[in-house]
């Protein structure tokens, strides 16, 4: 994986985990995003905001311009999420520029909801009972959309139809955990093990909240999910960085989906892992394969936790912490529910680093809330003045 390196095309809803990544493997990085936070710009050698839907859903023809505007067809792409559910429009962006991550027609089968269950049913490995009719009785089914990322799409199963992108899958109880694979195109291997953490409101809505790594499991479950997620890896032809996400209890697993791209856990493992930067291996899976696999990091777990908003609010002009990530810049308003940053934490375990993001996230609440916030739409500004606040002067 050595050689000269240039300009990288980054394309994602929020670009800037993926354009740190690319710096820290001494790439210079071109973003198209929807966000445009400030750590985005920082690590950009050049970046453009993209007009996205009420959803993130990138305005097509826009994004297609802005790319062929910022990088010529010989830069290679990075795509992140935000194109799971147009394939189409992540081969119109592939086309013509040098291979690299997980093909458009791969991702469209990843994401057809019966192909891939059809697929993990005859590698013999465990999958909840998936259908597009609406099941007899819903309580036991969720409804989630095609192509959906994260846990925002999935509610509980309601009505005697599914609406147009949507389709039904049998609740299987148990924790969510993530691998981190490299796929290359004869092999895939598994960098590294996560546990995420989802929040259910009294709705049933769902939200996808962080992750801490590394996790152990026992030999005998790894194993089977090691093997689990490698044969689907390679039967549905992904390649570089993904993931796996599945739910476990006790000694029972299944495989819920796969993503295939990079995700949450790339900046997280980045921290973790011994060697060569993840995006160098992203672009090269086979040589990683062929040259060996970075190792994790003895007595060191890491982990990142997105702090959402539960009221509107304008974000202010201060300086952010270094462990706080995703920043807006100042003035954005972040509507209810929305997610303000992500906090990330080190640590020597991933319980000490659960603790420390519960705290960093109530140090940003906390902030904010003496700061400035939204009320009936009335923007109502409290002023400060004293010294800069120990959540943003905290060393990691």
């Amino acid at each position: 994986m050595a050689g000269a390196k240039g300009q990288v095309l980054i394309v994602a809803t929020s670009g800037r985990a993926l354009a740190e990544a690319a710096r820290r493997a001494d790439y210079r990085p071109l973003v198209l995003d929807a966000f445009g936070d400030t750590d985005m710009l920082a690590a950009a050698e050049a970046a453009d905001i993209v007009p996205s839907d009420a959803s993130l859903r990138f305005e097509p023809d826009a994004l297609l311009a802005a790319a062929s505007r910022l990088a010529p067809v010989d830069v290679p792409l990075i795509w992140g999420g935000g194109l799971e559910h147009d394939p189409s429009l992540l081969a119109r962006l592939q086309a013509g520029r040098p291979e690299t991550g997980t093909r458009a027609q791969a991702v469209a089968n990843c994401k057809d909801p019966l192909f891939f269950a059809a697929r993990l049913r005859a590698l013999g490995i465990p999958h909840p009972s998936t259908m597009l009719e609406a099941p007899a009785d819903p309580s036991a089914w969720l409804a989630k959309g095609v192509g959906g990322t994260g846990a925002g799409h999935v509610r509980p199963a309601r009505g005697k139809r599914a609406r147009p992108g949507r389709y039904f899958q049998r609740r299987v109880a148990g924790r969510p955990v993530s691998a981190l694979l490299l796929c290359g195109k004869a092999e895939a291997a598994i960098l590294g093990w996560s546990e995420q953490w989802v929040e259910e409101h009294a709705s049933g809505k769902r939200r996808f909240v962080g992750l801490v790594a590394p996790l152990g499991l026992p030999p005998t479950l790894e194993a089977g999910m090691t093997r689990a997620a490698r044969l689907a890896a390679l039967d549905l032809g992904l390649r570089g960085l993904a993931s796996a996400d599945f739910l476990v209890a006790g000694d029972i697993f299944h495989l819920l989906e796969l993503n295939p791209r990079p995700g949450a856990s790339l900046e997280i493992f980045d921290r973790l892992l011994e060697g060569s930067p993840l995006i160098d291996l992203h672009m090269d899976p086979d040589a990683a394969l062929a040259e060996g696999l970075p190792r994790l990091s003895p007595s060191r777990a890491a982990g990142s936790r997105i702090v959402y908003a539960r009221r509107p609010l304008h974000l202010p002009a201060d300086d952010w912490p270094d462990w706080a990530a995703d920043r807006g810049p100042a003035g954005t308003v972040v509507e209810r529910g929305w997610p303000i940053c992500t906090v990330r934490a080190t640590g020597s375990d991933p319980a000490a680093v659960r603790i420390e993001l519960g705290e960093r996230r109530r140090r940003i609440v906390r902030h904010l809330r003496g700061r400035l916030s939204l009320d009936d739409g009335r923007m109502m500004t409290k002023t400060t003045s004293g010294p800069t606040p120990a959540w943003m002067t905290e060393e990691r």
